[in-house]
């Protein structure tokens, strides 16, 4: 990711693309924080890891894909897939077309009703 960073030119850019890993990772690392400490709770039985602690009751309207997931966290998807600078081309985007994928997010927000 960092390489990335280097080949574009935009600070604006960057930022937006460090501000949407840094919700993702507070997220990722909140929802580990839960697991350890439900599996505390639990005698060190903590279950899947599947989901975010705030949307694991949340079902995808759309597409399985989203299940699971927050309206809050699909919203930080949206801002990374609707970067200029994506390019299916991009390691991060693993061959995914930013647009089809901005949609397809935008498309689960309105089902379910979350303002953009």
């Amino acid at each position: 990711m960092l390489s990335s960073l280097e080949q574009r030119h935009d600070p604006a850019s960057n930022l937006r693309s460090i501000e949407a890993l840094q919700e993702w990772l507070h997220e990722a690392e909140a929802y580990c924080r839960s697991q350890l400490e439900r599996g505390a709770s639990t005698g060190g039985k903590s279950g899947h890891f599947h989901s975010h602690p705030e949307g694991k009751n949340t079902r995808g309207l759309t597409d399985a894909a989203f299940d699971g997931k927050s309206s809050e966290t699909l919203k930080t998807w949206l801002t990374w897939w609707s970067d200029p600078a994506r390019s299916p081309h991009g390691s991060e985007e693993a061959g995914r077309d930013p647009r089809v994928e901005a949609e397809r997010v935008r498309a689960e927000l309105e089902a379910r009703g979350a303002g953009l």
